[in-house]
């Protein structure tokens, strides 16, 4: 068989058209490996080295779209290209090529991580540590570089979370509405007691959700019962929808006062 002709394509790879009008639609890579430039006679056991150099540089492209949609890990990486199922030597290949081009670069790709997951993302220091480890990275390193994080940046992002879910809240006490903050946040990667004391710190809306939920219990059991009989039930079922016992009776007391 002979090459009659070179065709370059739209999407950078190259048509070989051969005189028996089969084609091979290839890299220039691969035609440079093989000295096709010159050498335009190819026999079985060239065409046959051919399919598989394309099919090498076929896996070889897809991994650097793969990787260039975001940095990815070494793990991740290694994982992608088992799905092509390549030989232990073509898939090494491949790893040690992407290395070369610092394409692949664990450290690198934990400073991006941890800057896109701070920057884009609600999550805290301890679930981005989490997710870091899951790459297979190295734990001391990956502590020390979340403890660069700028305190005040990870303050900041709490007191946000915090004043979305107190403007957010329509039902829940105080209290209730602590638990629930201290348990989303801590899920999401943030200290215990950073996350109390912001909560603390910050004026909670819980005073209007107790005199609405008072005023409808009011209407609804004043109609059954009156004097303190009224009030006792009406402690209950605010206790009983999460209202801090504490915060019931100053509220109670004044309303006598009134």
């Amino acid at each position: 068989m002979k090459i009659e002709k070179i065709k370059k394509l739209n999407n950078g790879k190259y048509k070989l058209i051969l005189d028996n009008n089969e084609k091979i639609v290839t890299y220039d890579d691969v035609i440079l490996k093989n000295n096709l430039l010159f050498n335009h006679e190819i026999n079985n056991e060239l065409l046959n080295k051919l399919n598989m150099d394309t099919a090498y540089y076929d896996v070889y492209n897809k991994t650097i779209n793969y990787i260039t949609t975001r940095l990815r890990s070494a793990k991740e990486i290694n994982v992608y290209l088992e799905r092509y199922q390549l030989s232990p030597s073509d898939h090494d290949c491949v790893i040690a090529n992407l290395k070369k081009l610092n394409l692949i670069d664990d450290h690198l790709f934990m400073k991006a991580y941890i800057s896109d997951k701070i920057h884009l993302s609600n999550v805290g220091p301890k679930k981005i540590e989490r997710e870091l480890l899951e790459h297979d990275l190295s734990e001391e390193i990956v502590k020390e570089e979340i403890l660069k994080i700028e305190p005040e940046i990870i303050r900041d992002k709490v007191t946000h979370e915090i004043q979305k879910k107190i403007k957010n809240n329509h039902k829940h006490s105080n209290y209730m509405l602590k638990q629930k903050i201290l348990i989303d946040l801590v899920n999401l990667g943030y200290e215990r007691d950073l996350i109390g004391d912001t909560f603390d710190s910050l004026k909670s809306e819980t005073s209007d959700i107790l005199i609405n939920t008072y005023d409808k219990l009011y209407d609804q059991l004043s109609e059954k019962y009156d004097g303190y009989v009224l009030i006792n039930h009406i402690k209950q079922k605010l206790y009983q929808k999460g209202f801090n016992m504490g915060e019931i009776n100053d509220f109670l007391s004044t309303k006598s006062d009134n």
